[in-house]
């Protein structure tokens, strides 16, 4: 299997969320991963998380099941390069390959390629940024959202479908 961080140089993951705790801790205290690596950040409130995700070059969410995560949207309208399991509405979101990348639930080996490829491309990582970010503003801002389920509700409301 590979190893992220024994395959790069000054790679740091930043765990975000309430499961970020020390049972995490524990895990990369046995597997030998450097303390300087790794950092568990916890809970953060939600207007703080957009610092979080300028901060960061690459957002991962190796998510097994989502719905519509606007973690995805507020991440690639930070700047921040998307790698996010294939599943629920993140397809929707994220052109593979163009301004973000999918990923297969639960394959850690593809999503250790996949993060590898950009710390080792910088230019890809940059483009995808770019790209992820032009995409949540032609798609996505909160205008254009608002907009788009007013008509899904008008046509439920005029006897159509979804």
């Amino acid at each position: 299997m590979r190893n992220v961080i024994s395959e790069t140089k000054d790679v740091h993951f930043a765990f975000a969320g309430p499961e970020a705790n020390r049972k995490w801790i524990s895990m990369f205290e046995n597997e030998g991963i450097p303390p300087h690596c790794y950092s568990f950040l916890g809970y953060i409130p939600h207007d703080k998380m957009p610092e979080i995700y300028s901060n960061s070059s690459i957002f991962v969410l190796p998510s097994l099941i989502e719905s519509f995560p606007f973690s995805v949207l507020e991440a690639m309208s930070s700047g921040a390069a998307v790698i996010a399991s294939n599943v629920g509405g993140v397809p929707e979101m994220i052109e593979d390959g163009v301004d973000g990348l999918l990923v297969p639930p639960g394959n850690p080996e593809i999503l250790a390629e996949k993060i590898l490829f950009l710390l080792n491309n910088e230019s890809e990582l940059k483009r995808i940024s770019k790209k992820a970010r032009e995409r949540v503003l032609r798609e996505f801002t909160s205008e254009i959202m608002s907009n788009k389920t007013e008509k899904i509700y008008e046509r439920i409301l005029n006897g159509g479908c979804v």
